[in-house]
Protein backbone atom coordinates (compact mmCIF):
# COMPACT_ATOMS: atom_id res chain seq x y z
CA UNK A 1 0.00 0.00 0.00
CA UNK A 2 1.54 3.01 -1.14
CA UNK A 3 0.23 4.71 2.48
CA UNK A 4 2.25 2.51 4.54
CA UNK A 5 5.34 3.09 2.06
CA UNK A 6 5.17 7.02 1.97
CA UNK A 7 4.65 7.05 6.09
CA UNK A 8 7.86 5.09 6.27
CA UNK A 9 9.77 6.88 4.13
CA UNK A 10 9.15 10.15 5.93
CA UNK A 11 9.74 8.60 9.40
CA UNK A 12 12.70 7.36 8.01
CA UNK A 13 13.77 10.79 6.28
CA UNK A 14 13.39 12.48 9.72
CA UNK A 15 15.09 10.10 11.57
CA UNK A 16 17.98 10.58 9.59
CA UNK A 17 18.04 14.17 10.09
CA UNK A 18 17.46 13.93 13.43
CA UNK A 19 14.33 16.20 13.46
CA UNK A 20 12.92 14.61 16.87
CA UNK A 21 14.00 12.79 19.53
CA UNK A 22 11.07 10.49 19.10
CA UNK A 23 9.30 9.35 15.68
CA UNK A 24 6.77 7.68 15.76
CA UNK A 25 4.33 6.17 12.90
CA UNK A 26 0.14 6.26 14.26
CA UNK A 27 -1.71 8.72 16.19
CA UNK A 28 -0.53 8.26 19.92
CA UNK A 29 -2.16 10.29 22.58
CA UNK A 30 0.21 13.36 22.87
CA UNK A 31 -0.07 13.51 27.11
CA UNK A 32 1.97 10.20 27.18
CA UNK A 33 4.94 12.04 25.96
CA UNK A 34 7.41 12.48 28.51
CA UNK A 35 10.40 13.64 26.60
CA UNK A 36 11.36 17.04 26.07
CA UNK A 37 13.55 16.66 22.67
CA UNK A 38 10.21 16.98 20.66
CA UNK A 39 8.08 13.84 19.08
CA UNK A 40 7.07 14.18 15.70
CA UNK A 41 3.81 11.29 14.93
CA UNK A 42 2.83 10.84 10.98
CA UNK A 43 -0.58 8.85 10.80
CA UNK A 44 -2.73 7.86 7.39
CA UNK A 45 -5.56 10.20 6.45
CA UNK A 46 -7.24 9.56 2.91
CA UNK A 47 -6.17 8.59 -0.53
CA UNK A 48 -7.86 9.82 -3.71
CA UNK A 49 -6.47 8.58 -7.31
CA UNK A 50 -6.44 10.87 -9.91
CA UNK A 51 -9.78 10.88 -11.83
CA UNK A 52 -7.97 12.93 -14.65
CA UNK A 53 -6.28 10.31 -16.62
CA UNK A 54 -7.15 6.61 -17.27
CA UNK A 55 -3.33 6.79 -18.62
CA UNK A 56 -1.31 7.05 -15.27
CA UNK A 57 -1.53 5.62 -12.18
CA UNK A 58 -1.27 8.79 -9.90
CA UNK A 59 -2.47 8.91 -6.32
CA UNK A 60 -3.40 11.79 -3.77
CA UNK A 61 -2.42 10.73 -0.21
CA UNK A 62 -3.56 13.11 2.52
CA UNK A 63 -1.43 11.97 5.86
CA UNK A 64 -1.11 14.23 9.18
CA UNK A 65 2.11 15.04 10.87
CA UNK A 66 2.39 16.61 14.68
CA UNK A 67 5.12 18.14 16.45
CA UNK A 68 4.95 18.15 20.15
CA UNK A 69 7.54 19.35 22.26
CA UNK A 70 7.43 19.85 26.43
CA UNK A 71 8.42 22.86 28.59
CA UNK A 72 7.04 22.68 32.34
CA UNK A 73 7.60 25.99 32.95
CA UNK A 74 4.93 28.89 33.77
CA UNK A 75 6.45 30.94 30.84
CA UNK A 76 4.81 30.12 27.32
CA UNK A 77 7.04 31.76 25.08
CA UNK A 78 9.24 28.85 25.44
CA UNK A 79 7.30 26.54 25.20
CA UNK A 80 6.67 28.46 21.96
CA UNK A 81 10.04 29.05 20.70
CA UNK A 82 11.15 24.92 21.47
CA UNK A 83 7.79 23.94 18.97
CA UNK A 84 8.90 26.64 16.83
CA UNK A 85 12.83 25.34 16.78
CA UNK A 86 11.26 21.43 15.64
CA UNK A 87 8.46 22.68 13.27
CA UNK A 88 11.99 24.37 11.56
CA UNK A 89 13.58 20.90 11.31
CA UNK A 90 10.11 19.34 10.47
CA UNK A 91 10.09 21.90 7.76
CA UNK A 92 13.86 21.69 6.00
CA UNK A 93 13.30 17.65 5.95
CA UNK A 94 9.76 18.01 4.22
CA UNK A 95 11.04 20.68 1.83
CA UNK A 96 14.54 18.14 1.44
CA UNK A 97 12.02 15.37 0.43
CA UNK A 98 9.82 17.67 -2.29
CA UNK A 99 13.58 19.12 -3.69
CA UNK A 100 14.54 15.58 -4.25
CA UNK A 101 11.98 13.59 -4.65
CA UNK A 102 12.15 10.10 -6.16
CA UNK A 103 11.65 6.80 -6.01
CA UNK A 104 10.34 5.41 -2.38
CA UNK A 105 10.04 1.94 -3.28
CA UNK A 106 10.38 -0.06 -6.28
CA UNK A 107 7.45 0.54 -7.70
CA UNK A 108 6.47 4.32 -6.16
CA UNK A 109 7.38 7.30 -7.17
CA UNK A 110 7.08 10.54 -5.19
CA UNK A 111 6.36 13.08 -7.31
CA UNK A 112 5.32 16.07 -5.10
CA UNK A 113 4.83 16.64 -0.84
CA UNK A 114 3.28 19.95 -0.06
CA UNK A 115 1.74 21.11 3.16
CA UNK A 116 -1.82 21.97 2.97
CA UNK A 117 -2.52 23.10 6.57
CA UNK A 118 -0.66 23.55 9.53
CA UNK A 119 -2.98 23.85 13.07
CA UNK A 120 -1.53 24.83 16.27
CA UNK A 121 -3.06 23.51 19.65
CA UNK A 122 -5.28 24.99 21.38
CA UNK A 123 -3.47 25.15 24.59
CA UNK A 124 -5.34 22.37 26.51
CA UNK A 125 -2.66 20.24 26.99
CA UNK A 126 0.41 22.37 28.64
CA UNK A 127 3.13 21.93 29.38
CA UNK A 128 2.36 20.15 25.60
CA UNK A 129 2.77 22.43 22.91
CA UNK A 130 2.30 21.20 19.13
CA UNK A 131 0.96 21.38 15.69
CA UNK A 132 -0.35 19.26 13.27
CA UNK A 133 0.30 19.28 9.68
CA UNK A 134 -2.09 18.35 6.88
CA UNK A 135 0.44 16.87 3.98
CA UNK A 136 -0.34 16.44 0.29
CA UNK A 137 1.55 13.76 -1.54
CA UNK A 138 1.32 12.51 -4.72
CA UNK A 139 2.54 9.53 -5.93
CA UNK A 140 2.99 7.34 -9.11
CA UNK A 141 2.69 3.85 -8.44
CA UNK A 142 3.58 1.47 -11.40
CA UNK A 143 2.10 -2.36 -11.57
CA UNK A 144 5.43 -3.79 -11.17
Amino acid sequence: MAWFEILKYLQAELKKQNAAQEIKLGAYDPRAIKNTGGTVLIMRGNEQPDSDSDMVDYENITLYLECWTRYDGTELSVGYEKLAALEKKVDDVLQKIRDTSGMVKNNIQLMDIRVSRKTGDPGGLRPLYGVQYEITVTVYESED
